[in-house]
């Protein structure tokens, strides 16, 4: 990360917090459990662990918002800030969106790693503040949420494919005409979306929750969002270079779109980003922590370490809550079906041959062959 871009956003971090922080969350809060959307804001949207709201023009008047830079106005940020609600778990006791100060940090670490080095908004201003206090096991401890000013996104990735299915579904009728239109429009937005996965793969990133939702256009460019430390990892790609992180999280988020999207359009996805994934099977062999991982069902667990090893279970973890075992294939178009063999195959060759062709397997022999079938690369060379 560049030392002078990280300062200029530290000193911008360090003024909101002394001066501004604690009565806009306080603002924040009380208006989050009105459920009202105040006429100061556009829209207030609800994620499961934050709230964002989307200021307007009255917002300099109604709330004292961080100074922004010049030419950038209230209707161009948003406030997105942990949800201040308290929820219950299947056990009956209480559930915090706060999190343990060491995790919510690492968090604010990767977010402002991702606007300085151009694969997530720009974060004009940041805070993390002390919420509440409950029993641990090792007894009481004090939990924390955040407050970020950042660049507003034009939209999110899941929103335009909702919006541009649905225009392609008001011109025709006709299923072959239908599923030619889907196609093409999945291989423009994996053309689109791209540059945002590559950037932050040769950085290092393994991104364990890539899916449409946490991508936006901000100004055209495509970018990541939500970098929720038990979800999001920084492991220096050192001499075995970055081919397996791009690998990883071009794999999730294509496995995202076949397993949600209409098959045509994850048709064209899968057309678009097929050689490149081919290519990267072959490069990516001898990544141990990527071909390490099973498809298994495992339990979801904060991990707080940056190593090979918990990519390898967060991969997993995360492989598991969305494919393997879901709560629920409700909304699935394409459903995942880990193979049953006695010895099955390493979750990533599971997940190419899902996000290329779905549930069904084919007589893919490039495929095939980049995923190490002797027989199938005998075949290609012949």
């Amino acid at each position: 990360m560049p030392i002078c871009s990280l300062c200029v956003l530290l000193v911008c971090l360090a003024s909101f917090c002394a001066s501004i922080a604690s009565g806009l969350v306080e603002t924040l809060n009380r208006q989050f459990i009105s459920r009202d959307t105040p006429d100061w804001c556009d829209d207030v949207l609800n994620g499961e662990y934050n709230v964002v709201f989307k200021p307007n023009s009255l917002a300099g008047d109604r709330l004292r918002l961080p100074p922004l830079p010049e030419g950038v106005r209230a209707e161009d940020v948003v406030l997105r800030m942990t949800r201040p609600d308290v929820g219950k778990t299947d056990s009956g006791s209480d559930f915090y969106r706060y999190k343990r100060h060491r995790n919510i940090a690492r968090e604010l670490y990767y977010t402002a790693h991702a606007a300085v080095n151009g694969y997530g908004p720009v974060v004009h201003a940041a805070v993390l503040f002390p919420s509440v206090v409950v029993e641990g096991l090792r007894g009481k401890r004090q939990l924390y949420g955040s407050l970020y000013v950042m660049s507003r996104a034009t939209a999110d990735l899941n929103t335009l494919i909702n919006q541009r299915s649905d225009a392609i579904r008001k011109t025709t009728n006709n299923p072959q005409l239908l599923a030619e239109h889907m196609k093409k429009t999945g291989q423009r937005v994996a053309a689109a979306i791209f540059p945002a996965i590559f950037r932050q793969s040769k950085l290092g990133c393994l991104n364990f929750d890539t899916k449409p939702a946490n991508l936006v256009f901000v100004n055209r460019t495509p970018l990541s969002i939500d970098f929720d430390a038990a979800m999001f990892s920084i492991v220096p790609p050192g001499n075995d270079g970055w081919e397996g992180h791009l690998l990883m999280n071009l794999l999730l988020l294509t496995a995202h779109v076949r397993t949600f999207r209409h098959p045509a359009f994850a048709d064209g996805w899968a057309s678009c980003v097929r050689n490149l994934l081919i290519e990267l099977l072959v490069r990516a062999r001898g990544r141990e922590w990527l071909q390490n991982a099973q498809a298994v069902t495992t339990d979801f667990r904060e991990i707080h370490r940056d190593t090979p090893d918990a990519a390898t279970t967060r991969l997993e973890m995360m492989a598991s809550a969305y494919f393997v075992d879901p709560p629920s294939i409700k909304g699935h178009t394409t459903v995942f079906r880990p193979s049953a063999d006695r010895n099955p195959p390493p979750l990533v060759h599971q997940l190419a041959r899902f996000g290329l062709h779905g549930s069904v397997r084919r007589n893919d022999a490039p495929l095939e062959s980049a995923l190490g079938d002797a027989r199938a690369w005998q075949a290609v060379n012949q």
